[in-house]
């Protein structure tokens, strides 16, 4: 069964480099009236909460996120989201814990997981596992059939790593964060003719009432 049209805007638009966090806010709220237990879009929530500067609620989210998926084992992708929340609440050897086993669970691991791997080791203080990790993942993503997808991917993963470098826990190494950051910004420049093919997308996401960037 395919998600709700407003799951998959709330989605979608988070992904968006471009976006400003009221609106993916705005589209997360928007989608949770319809499906108010979908746990990427209550993500999707808790990321721009924290993007606002509304610690506390993204916080109180985050934990609901991972008490809601202590409860529900099957669904499968729970050990990598728990691991995303617990890296937002700075609770990095949580996250850490929680991906590994996400990803040697997985009999084909995504792009995506091993970028969010990559990261959680970076500023768990593994520089050197980072480094392998991060070539791993993109070497996953390589191998992804479009290459609009494979933009995606690594932009979304060049924003998270931005801002794991910019606002990251004391005594981060930022000569490996840099390492980290060139290594990705290689691999955009190789897929950035991928790019020109969203802008309808773009225009189309600007025209839905409620949460076009132009209002």
């Amino acid at each position: 069964m395919l998600p709700d049209v407003d799951v998959r805007l709330a989605w979608a638009y988070s992904n968006l480099t471009t976006a400003k966090p009221s609106k993916v806010l705005t589209a997360a709220n928007r989608a949770l009236k319809r499906q108010p237990d979908d746990f990427y879009t209550l993500r999707t929530k808790a990321d721009a909460l924290l993007e606002l500067n509304r610690e506390p609620q993204a916080r109180r989210l985050y934990k609901r996120i991972i008490e809601k998926l202590s409860s529900s084992p099957t669904f499968p992708y729970g050990g990598s989201l728990a691991g995303w929340c617990s890296y937002r609440l700075g609770e990095y050897e949580r996250a850490l814990d929680n991906m590994l086993r996400a990803v040697s669970a997985s009999t084909g691991p995504t792009a995506a997981d091993r970028f969010d791997l990559a990261l959680i080791l970076f500023v768990a203080g593994r520089p050197s596992r980072a480094k392998r990790e991060l070539a791993q993942a993109i070497e996953a993503c390589r191998t992804l059939p479009s290459p609009l997808q494979r933009h995606g991917i690594l932009q979304v993963a060049m924003v998270d790593l931005d801002d794991a470098v910019a606002l990251g826990p004391p005594g981060l190494n930022l000569t490996v964060g840099e390492q980290l950051q060139a290594m990705l910004r290689r691999q955009l420049k190789a897929t950035e003719s991928a790019f020109g093919p969203v802008q309808p997308f773009l225009a189309a996401v600007d025209g839905v009432p409620g949460i076009s960037r132009r209002q």
